[in-house]
């Protein structure tokens, strides 16, 4: 006898039951909310509205986009707080698909189309430390639920910068990550590669129809959100930020 394929998942479940990655219970999933529970959700500190469009630090770098904005899906407080430090210290990367599920749900009500997606790298150094990249699991999960290429690989970090939290200032923050990233013009990834070159512009200040979703997990002073995406605007690309959360104010 076959099994339906509604009998084997309702089997799986009962054998491997969903579990909240926040606060690690057995949950009844919610449509559009991967890995998050009822009781969780509403504890969040999630953004609505006009909330949810943050500013780029113009202070910190001149000629940024007057209509490029950073979407910004909650508050860097409470259990979202605890949960991306978790996700970022914690060797915990399933909860980057809980909180890359809180990011799809703000781009599907944005109506903007984007052309590809790139994580801010990490270097070769802190990754290995690490093991993953943050940011990189967020932006892989953007681009299976978007349908639009990856290119975090075309993004890499020169050098390895001290961590920005341990900097105290907007100043510090800049001329620590000043010059420490640059488009790959050469990747390893075949499909990758048939991609970047199809959508990347070699003519710096021509102007291009490719909007980038740059994706990074936290947003403080903005100083590595807007080093990373400076090399794209050097080609003439637009770029929206996006990250989990942020104590910065929207724009009003």
């Amino acid at each position: 006898m076959t099994l339906s394929p509604y009998w084997l998942k309702s089997g799986l479940e009962i054998l491997f039951p969903p579990v909240c990655a926040i606060c690690r219970r057995i949950y009844q999933p919610i449509e559009g909310f991967t890995g998050i529970c009822r009781q969780c959700l509403p504890l969040l500190n999630l953004r609505t509205g006009k909330q949810q469009i943050l500013s780029w630090p113009a202070d910190l770098l001149s000629g940024i986009p007057a209509d490029s904005v950073i979407l910004c899906s909650g508050y860097y407080q409470g259990m979202l707080r605890q949960a991306l430090i978790r996700l970022k210290f914690s060797d915990a990367p399933e909860i980057a698909l809980a909180l890359g599920s809180l990011l799809i749900r703000m781009l599907r009500c944005s109506n903007q189309i984007f052309t590809a997606v790139a994580a801010v790298p990490l270097h070769r150094n802190r990754l290995h430390e690490r093991g993953y990249n943050q940011a990189g699991l967020l932006a892989r999960k953007v681009s299976d639920d978007m349908k639009i290429p990856d290119l975090s690989t075309c993004l890499q970090r020169n050098r390895e910068t001290l961590r920005q939290s341990a900097q105290q200032g907007r100043t510090e923050r800049l001329a620590n990550l000043f010059g420490a990233f640059s488009l790959a013009w050469n990747t390893q990834k075949s499909n990758t590669i048939q991609t970047w070159t199809e959508l990347k512009n070699n003519q710096p200040g021509q102007e291009t129809s490719n909007h980038l979703l740059l994706v990074d997990d936290i947003f403080t002073t903005g100083a590595t959100l807007t080093a990373a995406a400076y090399p794209f605007w050097q080609i003439g690309w637009h770029v929206t930020g996006l990250v989990v959360a942020s104590n910065r104010p929207g724009r009003t």
